[in-house]
């Protein structure tokens, strides 16, 4: 025996119809997350991007373009984070050396710990290599305040 139910209205209600549609729309996420990795990673790096993580933003937008190398979206967010990245890195160096112009040793040491965490394994960077240089004078002129 099947029986509908009936809705605020009057009207009649499939209650397998309803069953159906809460049913897809408890596993409708999860299919979303198996069927399309291509654009939730390219949401992930859009959301990574807008929030100024642009080292995370890069990581995801080489995802999307390792399984759609023609993504265009992704190779122009790829880029721009990569642009990005580059100029906080130089702005926390020059913040660095201003710090250690005004004797602020340690926001100084602060900065370029910073830079080298961000360019950690780039070895051959040459902003590694003026973190780590401009790291060492303030770690030295602390030491010599003492």
């Amino acid at each position: 025996m099947h029986k509908n139910w009936k809705g605020s209205s009057g009207q009649k209600i499939n209650k397998w119809g309803i069953l159906f549609t809460l049913f897809i729309r408890l596993i409708d996420p999860f299919f979303r997350r198996t069927l399309h990795p291509v654009e939730e990673n390219f949401k992930k790096g859009m959301r990574e991007y807008q929030l100024g993580n642009f080292a995370r933003a890069r990581d995801h937008f080489q995802l999307v373009l390792r399984d759609q190398s023609n993504h265009v979206l992704a190779q122009r967010y790829l880029y721009l984070s990569r642009v990005r990245f580059d100029e906080v890195v130089k702005s926390k160096i020059k913040l660095g050396q201003m710090y250690y112009s005004a004797n602020n040793f340690k926001l100084c040491v602060s900065q370029f710990q910073q830079v080298k965490d961000m360019l950690q394994g780039r070895d051959n960077d040459t902003n590694l290599q003026i973190a780590d240089q401009m790291f060492k004078k303030c770690s030295d002129a602390i030491e010599g305040i003492r």
